[in-house]
């Protein structure tokens, strides 16, 4: 079985560590490709003695000379990091960053054909219809990972439903 390639946005908050915890588990069906996180430079150093990903991103710019990673690991910075590592080549990415920083690393996954877990809210409260459409546009499946997201899905479907019967 070919492992699934995954990308974590936000892999020191609490969805992120627990998308770490299930890719753990299961070793033969993931592996981790990328990782950001905004600041926390020694939670980030400790994810990359337990994976293998083949690159990072410290979102602030300010604290990425604390950084150290293994020498096979590209090591990126910032907004422009962000979008790099949110369009690695995988098969899944997983947004677990806080506020209105996920709307642009979602839209460039999206627009690469890259599988999204959405676990951050805003994006789509900011720019639902635009996430949505660039997402049927490029055949994009987003997966909602949270639960307020997972709520919100059995409505939509309902939404759909009505809409057709208009």
């Amino acid at each position: 079985m070919k492992k699934k390639k995954l990308v974590i946005l936000g892999s020191t908050g609490s969805i992120g560590t627990q998308t770490l915890d299930i890719v753990r588990e299961h070793p033969q069906q993931f592996k981790i490709v990328g990782l950001t996180a905004y600041n926390n430079v020694e939670k980030l150093i400790n994810k990359l003695r337990n994976s293998s990903q083949k690159a990072v991103c410290l979102i602030d710019e300010s604290k990425a000379s604390q950084l150290k990673a293994p020498s096979t690991t590209a090591i990126f910075t910032g907004e422009e990091g962000l979008k790099t590592i949110a369009t690695l080549d995988s098969d899944l990415l997983i947004n677990a960053l806080v506020g209105t920083s996920g709307l642009i690393p979602t839209l460039e996954a999206i627009r690469k054909g890259i599988t999204i877990g959405l676990a951050n809210k805003e994006t789509l409260v900011l720019a639902g219809d635009i996430v949505m459409r660039e997402a049927a546009k490029h055949q994009t499946t987003i997966i909602p990972i949270d639960s307020e997201h997972s709520a919100l899905l059995p409505i939509a479907e309902i939404g759909k439903r009505q809409k057709s019967a208009i």
